[in-house]
């Protein structure tokens, strides 16, 4: 990450008017330790300069959401978040899960008891969220998907999702495993 002088010098490099900075430059920064959106705002000085702030923001209550409805629903069939945060023209895009809220509630709870979900990296923008996870414990293997889910008036209206077996890292050509977790601190990368 950069720090706040150098982001002022490379927006001045630029070119960007003071009111550009002040309208658009939140949107674009994000904090990638925390995923937290870095707010800048100009400060009124002779010299300029910025001051950064951390807020939560609307991204981060999806994201929040997204994780909620993952992990609540697939690994204890609570169903509260998804009934909660699904929209309720919910459209769901995959070949193998009936239509709507209620197609989705049914399959997961045909699941086993076993299912179990782990999110890995989260992506969001706006009002988009991305999901790199892991399903294991109701499928011959682990399944490692991204799930893509777009937000309107803070409900979840769809869901995408690309979905592969998962391979041992022993297995794979290169070496890596297919799925880490940086979420949960420090990455062990040849496990």
């Amino acid at each position: 990450m950069f720090g706040v002088s150098g982001l002022a010098h490379a927006l001045r490099r630029r070119g960007m008017e003071r009111s550009t900075r002040r309208a658009g430059v939140s949107d674009l920064l994000t904090d990638w330790t925390t995923s937290r959106p870095i707010v800048v705002q100009s400060v009124n000085k002779p010299s300029g300069g910025f001051r950064c702030t951390q807020t939560r923001t609307q991204t981060e209550r999806n994201k929040a959401v997204i994780l909620e409805i993952l992990t609540t629903g697939s690994s204890s069939k609570d169903f509260t978040a998804l009934d909660r945060y699904l929209h309720p023209d919910y459209v769901h895009h995959n070949a193998f899960i009936p239509p709507a809220k209620a197609g989705l509630r049914g399959f997961i709870a045909d699941l086993p008891d076993t299912t179990r979900y782990e999110p890995g990296a989260i992506i969001a923008e706006r009002d988009l969220v991305m999901v790199h996870g892991r399903y294991s414990g109701g499928f011959d293997k682990p399944l490692l998907g991204i799930d893509i889910f777009p937000f309107e008036d803070g409900l979840v209206v769809e869901r995408w999702d690309v979905l592969q077996d998962e391979v041992a890292a022993r297995d794979t050509v290169a070496g890596n495993p297919m799925f880490t977790n940086p979420q949960a601190g420090q990455v062990d990368r040849q496990t």
